[in-house]
């Protein structure tokens, strides 16, 4: 029964710390691998207008949903203009507004957005699709029927329909019916416009949209008018000169449906309006979390990346502890290695940290062994326990003096780090080691001493890996994980991996 809870308890341990840990990397996208860079493309709007005296109002359409890419972050320059956001439709409309303006005013948006292939953009709201037939002139009327009875039986449905319809709309050699709708019509969102005017003699609903190519250093980029159709469940995009389905890479969507970019009030005129972009490459865990911060997820105001950055510069050690313990587990419990002490293996490697593995070891036994040198002559002394310790310890910190003197004379910088070894851990080890070669001898002595420093070792090795340095403190509930593992081993009671070669000859 007391092993079932246990089960139980490690069960729901571990499943909380996966469940959470596949939450933020699959939906707040922070990265397993550490100091991985992203691409984060940053857009900026500058509108120059011309205000008169009195009340003005503008109303700009900016990026709702963004389809393979997520926005990270936004931001307005409005001067002395009150500001407001609100969604229409597909589309975002932001509105300034102040009551009492003269001269130029210039107005500013600025837009973050990275790669997100997952991100899928969504299916419109909009209603009442249907598509009134405009009033045609005659002429119009007559060249508008014969081509789309022409288009009507060379295509299946409503998007081979269009594609059918723009290719001969761009054909090099048109026919009279569309050499007449084509006449003195300009290239760009009158083109579109003029398709969508064909298209509504056909009752097929048809709208503009505005896209925006993300190329490095543009500093006066313009909007491209590009052509959606309705096909009675979706809208697809249609290149108007060539008929290819879809959006171009390196494009996002600006807006939908909408002849007039930006609209104003009669109080105003809009001199200007352009478009910058530039591209970065920024740590991908910075991004995440200024996302994650921008969906108010409670991972983030409750997690170590809220805390200043002091703190968690502490944190980033202190978590490195649980790692050491995971080994120190591993090693006692189910390799069978004894050590000197449950936890100094783990203090030691993170002195390590410091020194280096190669000069920690040999700092380490070059301590221990002077330190237990002299603890057997103040065994002829016959000092009292306390003041026993407090000689060694003395005796451990002058070594470590002597030693950083002595390295820092001779040029070695290494060595001058002994001075992060726990001095107090050190002096109960030697302290330890001087009772246990007196009780078990000095054999089993070396092979403690020999099996702390190779937990020391190991645990310094997971310490200084990056990957679990990163995976540990951006993802805390890890933590759950390694406590459910603890647990389960904690019940563990089998033969371990060095009594089975002990007991071999039994086991067979």
């Amino acid at each position: 029964m007391k092993n079932l809870h246990v089960y139980i308890l490690s069960f729901i341990l571990i499943i909380l710390g996966l469940f959470i840990f596949i939450y933020k990397v699959w939906v707040l996208n922070f990265p397993i691998i550490p100091d991985k860079k992203v691409e984060i493309w940053t857009i900026e709007t500058k509108i120059s207008a011309q205000a008169l005296p009195g009340p003005t109002k503008m109303n700009f359409y900016i990026p709702k949903e963004l389809y393979n890419y997520s926005i990270v972050d936004e931001s307005f320059v409005s001067g002395n203009y009150g500001l407001s956001v609100e969604d229409e439709g597909p589309n975002r409309v932001v509105s300034w507004a102040i009551r009492k303006s003269k001269g130029e005013n210039v107005l500013y948006y600025r837009l973050q957005i990275i790669k997100d292939n997952k991100k899928q953009a969504a299916k419109s709201k909009e209603e009442n699709f249907y598509q009134e037939k405009p009033d045609y002139t005659d002429l119009e009327t007559t060249a508008i029927t014969a081509l789309l009875d022409s288009v009507r039986s060379s295509s299946a449905d409503v998007t081979s329909f269009t594609i059918e319809l723009i290719k001969r709309l761009n054909d090099e050699n048109p026919d009279e019916n569309v050499s007449i709708l084509i006449k003195d019509i300009k290239p760009g969102k009158e083109w579109v416009n003029r398709i969508k005017y064909i298209l509504a003699g056909a009752h097929i609903p048809s709208r503009i949209i505005y896209l925006l190519k993300l190329e490095d250093g543009v500093r006066h980029a313009e909007l491209i008018p590009w052509l959606e159709v309705y096909n009675g469940s979706d809208w697809t995009a249609l290149n108007p000169r060539t008929g290819e389905k879809g959006i171009p890479s390196q494009m996002i969507i600006w807006s939908f449906g909408k002849d007039k970019l930006i609209s104003a009030s009669n109080g105003i005129k809009i001199n200007d309006i352009s478009f910058s972009v530039g591209r970065s490459f920024e740590k991908l865990i910075q991004i995440s979390n200024q996302r994650a911060k921008k969906l108010k997820s409670p991972l983030i105001e409750y997690s170590l990346l809220s805390l200043p950055l002091d703190i968690q510069n502490i944190y980033r050690v202190l978590l490195l502890l649980p790692l050491g313990i995971l080994a120190v587990v591993f090693f006692r419990n189910i390799i069978g290695i004894e050590t000197f002490g449950t936890f100094m293996p783990i203090l030691i490697a993170l002195a390590f940290r410091e020194t280096q593995l190669i000069w920690g070891i040999a700092l380490f036994s070059l301590i221990i062994t002077l330190g237990l040198m002299i603890r057997f002559y103040l065994e002829r002394l016959k000092l009292l326990l306390v003041p026993r310790l407090s000689s060694i310890l003395i005796i451990v910190i002058i070594l470590m003096m002597f030693i950083s003197i002595l390295s820092y004379k001779l040029g070695a910088e290494r060595p001058l780090s002994v001075a992060l070894f726990p001095m107090v851990i050190i002096a109960m080890i030697i302290e330890r080691m001087s009772i246990a070669w007196e009780e078990i001898g000095p054999i089993d002595v070396f092979k403690r001493g020999l099996g702390s420093l190779l937990v020391a070792a190991f645990g310094y090795m997971l310490m200084q890996n990056p990957l679990l340095n990163h995976l540990i403190f951006v993802f805390t509930e890890l933590l759950f994980v390694i406590l459910g593992m603890l647990l389960l081993v904690g019940r563990y009671s089998g033969y371990r991996l060095t009594e089975i070669w002990r007991f071999r000859q039994i086991l067979t």
